[in-house]
């Protein structure tokens, strides 16, 4: 687990030059992908779940126990939201059948976001891909907040109609063909689109659709900014 370890100094220097003006969002693995790198990947995993499951729950157990005493340090630290890393999906569907995720995962994920919810953090779930098979599920685990609701193979607005009386919603401006490769009014009028479709009633964060990686043009992250101020706003009409 030395390999998941996070540097708390950074975080907590992180913490102290936010002075509480920015909300400070912290990351930590899940009981899914630390399991199946520790492994060697994840066809080992998944033979582990089949073949031997008191062994993988033992190892999904030491996850767990590492991501508790990870929150804690957050809590330490100060930070205001924790958000759950690693995907659950790709684009095809979940990684694994709900009877798998119901069985080995979502158990150790309601008690993650429980320990969370005891030092009044709020928890964020972040994943990419199809999510829908496990989406109510997920949701009823007690996630607070979801992000970035990949828009190749989910509708935010169609997420937001179903969900966000339940769930807040971070995402999610194409970051894997406009904030790359779009022109400016590519940009804005993406931005525009994730507003249209989340923001009424509030519990809408804009984002991009995954993260600010190195090949997203840095004008197009100012122009994301820029439109977010400029059309985000909930008096437009």
């Amino acid at each position: 687990l030395k390999t998941f370890s996070i540097n708390f100094g950074i975080v907590e220097d992180t913490v102290a030059q936010a002075g509480g003006d920015i909300t400070v969002v912290a990351m930590c693995h899940s009981v899914i992908t630390a399991p199946f790198q520790m492994r060697g990947g994840i066809d080992k995993l998944i033979q582990d779940l089949y073949r031997q499951p008191d062994f993988a729950k033992k190892l999904i157990e030491k996850v767990f126990r590492f991501q508790i005493r990870t929150v804690k340090r957050f809590v330490e630290c100060g930070v205001d939201v924790v958000i759950e890393g690693d995907d659950l999906a790709d684009i095809k569907g979940p990684m694994f059948s709900p009877k798998i995720f119901r069985e080995f995962f979502f158990p150790y994920i309601r008690r993650f976001i429980e320990e969370c919810h005891s030092h009044n953090i709020p928890v964020m779930k972040h994943s990419d891909g199809n999510l829908y098979p496990i989406l109510e599920e997920l949701i009823s685990l007690g996630y607070d907040g979801l992000h970035p609701i990949e828009p190749a193979v989910m509708d935010l607005a169609d997420v937001k109609r179903r969900y966000g009386d339940r769930i807040f919603l971070r995402g999610n401006v194409d970051c894997v063909h406009i904030l790359p490769h779009g022109s400016e009014e590519d940009v804005r009028r993406d931005v525009r689109r994730c507003i249209d479709a989340a923001a009424e009633g509030g519990g809408f964060i804009l984002s991009d659709s995954n993260s600010l990686h190195s090949n997203v043009k840095t004008e197009n992250i100012k122009f994301m900014v820029d439109e977010a101020r400029r059309y985000g706003r909930y008096n437009q009409n």
